[in-house]
């Protein structure tokens, strides 16, 4: 089995495989772009989905404190307990 030369190869593929090589460049510096692009998205999704977590740990701590009317109806249990 003989080996293809280059003009062999151009004429199987008809000049579409060095089409698509001489493209790879263009091609690839677009997906780079395309990945800085969503990268930057990614790290604003993320410091906002820490401001969200910080928000939602400061809730949950304010809802662990007893409210103001809990800690008079205790006082006032107290009061009459003492009674």
């Amino acid at each position: 089995m003989g080996s293809l030369s280059t003009g062999g190869l151009h004429g199987v593929f008809g000049g579409r495989l060095v089409g698509k090589v001489r493209r790879l460049p263009s091609d690839n510096a677009a997906l780079q772009e395309s990945v800085e692009t969503q990268s930057m998205a990614s790290a604003v999704l993320r410091a906002d989905n820490q401001i969200l977590l910080d928000e939602v740990a400061r809730l949950k701590s304010l809802s662990r404190q007893p409210s103001i009317g809990a800690d008079r109806h205790s006082e006032t249990k107290n009061l009459f307990e003492w009674l």
